[in-house]
């Protein structure tokens, strides 16, 4: 259960003792082994000098275990600022590290997918580190798995951790940079003819751009197309013609002339 592997974790990140784990480096291998032939060959010609200078190793090693871990352990990394990219460009997640001990945490090497980069806390301070990484997706990205590891003092421990801050940056589509084409109107029909390359014609359009240029309103042309507007189109025609009737027949002994148009 130690080992299990962390979630997107919301807010600060504590580095409990229990997150933090800590083995042997191969110089720290090599360091046993010689301290072990040392104290063979001391034994073997009871050599007193042997002796002080294997158990003087022997405390330093053990000495280095502590300062190791102790270099890592109760920091906070919590999330800092990921700005919005378009698809195609290198996200940026800004972790952030406080240190609210009373020393120093020394070489603190960050890995998030990518080549390792070395990093100083100052006691009771806060010091930033930015992870560069490219998006799958063209939604959003989720920041992943961040690798805190430290070799200091000696370089015979490594103590490391895995922290990921929930962080996302928001991926917008790239915008097309070419150059969009010139259309072409045909004067007979109102046909769109696109002069570009790699565009295709919209005859669809073409009687909508017409009746624009005639000054006829796109209510107008919906109500042709939808049955309730040709059903109300029919009424008001039909109001029309008994209205025209009922002026025919005032003005049939005036010999005025009748104007349709006032009729509508």
């Amino acid at each position: 259960m130690a080992f299990r592997r962390h979630g997107p974790e919301p807010g600060v990140v504590f580095l409990t003792q229990r997150r933090v784990y800590i083995l042997p480096t191969r110089h720290g291998l090599s360091f046993g082994l010689a301290l072990i032939l040392m104290l063979i060959g001391s034994i073997n010609y009871n050599l007193s000098l042997g002796y002080v200078l294997t158990f003087l190793l022997a405390g330093l090693g053990v000495v280095s275990i502590l300062h190791t871990f102790r270099n890592l352990v109760h920091l906070y990394v919590s999330a800092g600022r990921v700005s919005p990219i378009f698809a195609g460009e290198i996200a940026h997640f800004q972790i952030v590290l406080e240190n609210k001990s009373g020393f120093i945490r020394h070489s603190l090497d960050l890995a998030c997918g990518g080549p390792r980069v070395r990093v100083d806390v100052p006691a009771a301070a806060i010091a930033s580190w930015s992870s560069r990484q490219s998006p799958r997706s063209a939604a959003g990205f989720q920041l992943q798995r961040v690798t805190m590891d430290t070799r200091f003092p000696l370089g015979l421990m490594r103590a490391w951790s895995y922290v990921q801050p929930d962080m996302r940056a928001l991926v917008y589509p790239r915008p097309d940079t070419a150059a969009l084409p010139v259309p072409d109107s045909d004067s007979e029909n109102g046909d769109v003819v696109s002069t570009g390359a790699g565009t295709t014609t919209s005859p669809a359009c073409g009687p909508i751009r017409l009746a624009i240029r005639r000054g006829i309103s796109l209510e107008s042309i919906g109500a042709q197309r939808s049955p309730a507007h040709e059903a109300v189109r029919r009424t008001r025609l039909f109001g029309a013609l008994v209205r025209l009737g009922s002026a025919a027949a005032d003005h049939a002994g005036r010999g005025a002339p009748v104007a349709p148009r006032a009729l509508w």
